[in-house]
């Protein structure tokens, strides 16, 4: 275990900035308490620039090393918003607020990417320049696109870009990913690759009205995920086929919108191989898994990976409710492990040169 670990004196405050946000969920690109949050956080911490509505709402905060000889510009992505999702817990610090929830954990990725922020702040030991990047609009509303398309990566000169999601059922202090597709973008035996993976999930049916009275039209909506362009492709084709054979041996028509909202998550390797080194550092060598087996969960920072070279990687929650249940709470045991994770890091991809 790193000396990073050891580091933890501002671990109470960050577990209390973390149920601040946990009581007070904003969604999507509304996020005028959360953002305001994190700014006024960042400067208080003396970061060198924070700026304010990057793509829409995106807050960033730039911290400079101690030297930056190196000229070196790495990025670290967390995300902010919640879920219109009715919270269970009856935690004392439970959402104030009817029909949302952080239920995916995005409370706990600010407050450690903010921990982090504080100490590198503080600290400066590196060589370079650190650009925190704290993202709206993660869920379903590729937040991570719009901060690209508003000039992430080149008004801040980021090279490398890196992101942490909470995993739960991995355990607290173990770490997670892998080389090249890890998350899936958003019938198949017969017409997909054995050894390739795609999903497709119809969960809304809507057709007529209430008291049986029958309608012209019917509405079917699903979710599609896959890795390799040619499975998307090839689902794509299908679902057209069997929805207009289906249609017409009714005598009906049909009508396929396919919507490609999230790219597959790729990461790369040099970034990856970073990553697996640092949080082996950081948390023990039997605690991480550099070959973990693929999600079918999508994830907005696809759009950064596919900007600049990086990785994501999976940080143990415990055993909590999964991702988007009611009953979900992100662990705060979990703090220590992502924030020294990202002071780690910082300090081995731009270090200090020794005099």
């Amino acid at each position: 275990m790193s000396n990073d670990m050891n580091a933890g004196q501002h671990d109470n405050e960050i577990i209390a900035w973390r149920r601040d946000l946990h009581a007070n969920p904003e969604l999507g690109y509304e996020l005028p308490r959360t953002a305001s949050f994190v700014a006024d956080k960042l400067r208080a911490f003396g970061c060198d620039q924070v700026t304010e509505g990057v793509g829409r709402s995106g807050v960033v905060g730039v911290v400079h090393g101690r030297h930056q000889s190196s000229g070196k510009v790495i990025g670290l992505r967390a995300d902010m918003d919640a879920l219109p999702i009715q919270e269970t817990t009856g935690l004392s610090y439970a959402s104030t607020t009817d029909g949302r929830m952080h239920a995916c954990g995005h409370d706990g990725h600010t407050a450690m990417l903010l921990g982090a922020a504080k100490t590198l702040a503080e600290t400066r030991n590196f060589d370079g320049t650190v650009t925190l990047i704290f993202q709206p609009a993660e869920e379903g509303q590729a937040g991570a696109k719009a901060m690209c398309d508003d000039g992430l990566m080149t008004r801040w000169g980021i090279e490398r870009v890196f992101a942490l999601h909470n995993e739960p059922g991995l355990d607290v202090g173990r770490f997670a990913t892998r080389t090249g597709p890890f998350g899936a973008a958003v019938i198949i035996a017969r017409n997909v690759h054995p050894l390739k993976s795609g999903v497709i999930s119809f969960g809304s049916f809507q057709g007529g009205k209430p008291g049986g009275t029958f309608v012209g039209t019917s509405e079917l909506r699903g979710l599609a995920r896959w890795f390799e362009p040619e499975v998307r492709d090839t689902m794509h084709r299908r679902i057209i086929d069997i929805s207009e054979g289906i249609a017409a041996s009714y005598g009906a028509s049909a009508i396929v919108t396919f919507r490609n909202l999230y790219p597959a998550v790729v990461n790369h390797p040099a970034e990856t191989a970073l990553a697996v080194e640092v949080a082996r550092t950081v948390m023990g060598e039997n605690a991480v898994d550099p070959d973990h087996a693929q999600l079918m969960g999508s994830e907005d920072f696809a759009f950064m990976l596919e900007q600049r070279p990086g990785n994501i990687a999976l940080l143990g929650n415990g055993r909590t409710a999964g991702l988007h249940d009611p009953a979900y709470d992100f662990n705060d045991a979990a703090i220590p492990y992502g924030v020294a994770y990202w002071t780690s890091l910082v300090k081995t991809a731009m270090p200090l040169q020794k005099s």
